[in-house]
């Protein structure tokens, strides 16, 4: 599989270490149960809220409030099953020093809460590095759908990807419920920017989940998952 199961590129070029102590980990491995999965989940990198966390977005623990958004918030609703359906990967692999986020490396470092802005342009460095493998877990899944969590993410693909010229919308608020056929790679999918739960809440995102859920279910539908 080309999720690495060492690497150590980062550390060799001391991206960013100015802003962090410690040794970067890559311990969490890319959540597949089925041979043939046709949805790829993409979240940012492994680690969640100082936790120790073995799979991507913890979907190994039924206990974890990110494992009960995306199954039932998202999975359930929609009719795409956990264990037959999904891969999942992060764009940034490594686990950062004693399990700390990047926005909590970034409040430390700058001395104030980070706006996605100041998340990304941390992350991107480590991105570049990982993104050989991002690209060959997409040849390999040749997935039908791909579901990316969080605005930071999401606007790391469409940079990626330039899929601003496939007409999906680069920030969150534009491009939530919107699910856009595109060209990876030379693989035709839908791609599907996702908020995440802690956002889900508010009012601007709140009254488009449903039509978030109605088109997603459409979608899957389409493909015959």
């Amino acid at each position: 599989m080309c999720y690495p199961k060492k690497c150590n590129i980062c550390v060799k070029k001391g991206i960013n270490k100015k802003l962090f102590k410690g040794n970067l980990e890559l311990s969490v491995r890319p959540f597949r149960r089925s041979t043939n999965p046709k949805v790829m989940l993409v979240g940012l990198n492994p680690t969640l809220a100082n936790k120790q966390v073995h799979t991507v977005l913890d979907l190994d623990n039924e206990n974890s409030q990110i494992f009960k958004y995306i199954t039932r918030d998202i999975l359930k609703p929609t009719g795409i099953k956990l264990n037959e359906h999904i891969y999942a990967t992060n764009l940034v692999k490594c686990t950062f020093p004693y399990k700390q986020e990047p926005r909590v490396i970034c409040k430390k470092a700058f001395h104030k809460n980070p706006d996605n802005k100041t998340v990304k342009n941390f992350l991107s460095p480590f991105f570049k590095n990982c993104k050989k493998y991002f690209k060959e877990e997409i040849n390999q899944i040749n997935p039908k759908i791909i579901i990316s969590f969080g605005e930071v993410p999401h606007q790391l693909v469409v940079e990626e990807f330039d899929l601003k010229k496939q007409n999906v919308y680069k920030d969150m608020k534009d491009a939530f419920s919107h699910i856009c056929p595109v060209n990876l790679l030379g693989c035709n999918l839908f791609y599907v920017p996702c908020i995440r739960e802690r956002v889900k809440p508010h009012p601007y995102f709140k009254d488009r989940w449903n039509v978030f859920i109605s088109r997603l279910d459409e979608v899957v539908n389409s493909v015959n998952i």
